[in-house]
Parts: C-alpha cells; structure tokens; sequence
C-alpha cells in the first residue's frame, strides 16, 4: 500500500497520512508513504491512497499510459474531494467528507464557546464510496 501526498500544510492532509500510517501499523501490512507518485509503479504496490482526488486522477492516467488497467492492476482510493482542477469521469472509491455538516457544527460549538469557554472537538463520520477503483488484488497465478 502507498500513500502518496504531502501528509502536511492543511491540517486534513496530515490527518489522511496520519490514518494511513496508524491503519497499516494496526493491520500489519505494508505500507510506504511517497510525496509524489515518482516512485509508486516501480514499488509494487497493488493499491495507492491518493491525498486528493486531482492525485488520484492524475495516478491513473500514469497507469493506463503504462498498460495498466484500474483496478485489475492497481486500485486507487481517493480521500479527498475536488480541491483543484481535475477533468476526469472516473467514479473513484474513496470518501464523502460532510463539509456542509462540518460548517453548521463549527458555528454551533463556535457559539458554544463564545458564551461557556472551552476548547470543543467533535469528529463527523465520513461516508463511504465504493466508486469502480477498487478492486481485490488480481492473481495470475
């Protein structure tokens, strides 16, 4: 498994890197973190986690100009939604983040605070997408 993305700067970014590494330490598996997708077709990963859907999309144009097939050869999680330009049709899996929930929770316990102090926290679940770029590991065996 790779990550590839910075995993700093926004605070979301080193939570995705920040779950990746806890995720693969819990499972046991491998798992390597890359900034950039350079070193990702030559490490033998089978699935990639991209920090932004715009990484992922750009990740699998660079597999299928190797004769790779998504998710056959490799499958690619997107955790993150469209931040920057990206012109793809790609249905990828990944994660549904509840930005308009966020927004309205922020501003209640922004209030919260302004009349009883404290430091609140609250984590809202991110929802599933299953998408088409993901796939069990393909065996030829």
């Amino acid at each position: 498994m790779v990550y590839v993305g910075t995993g700093q700067g926004a605070e979301s970014y080193a939570d995705r890197l920040r779950g990746f590494t806890e995720g693969v330490a819990a499972t046991g598996v491998e798992g390597v973190h890359l900034e950039q997708a350079d070193g990702l077709f030559g490490s033998g990963a089978t699935v990639v986690f991209a920090e932004e859907l715009a990484d992922g999309a750009a990740i699998a144009e660079i597999a299928r100009t190797r004769g790779l097939d998504v998710p056959r050869d490799l499958s690619i999680v997107a955790l993150g939604a469209r931040t920057r330009p990206v012109s793809t049709d790609i249905d990828f899996a990944g994660f549904r983040i509840p930005r308009r929930e966020m927004g309205r929770r922020a501003v209640e316990l922004l209030t919260q605070v302004l009349e009883h102090g404290g430091v609140p926290q609250e984590l809202l679940a991110c929802e599933l997408v299953e998408g088409s770029t993901l796939a069990p590991v393909h065996d030829e065996r």
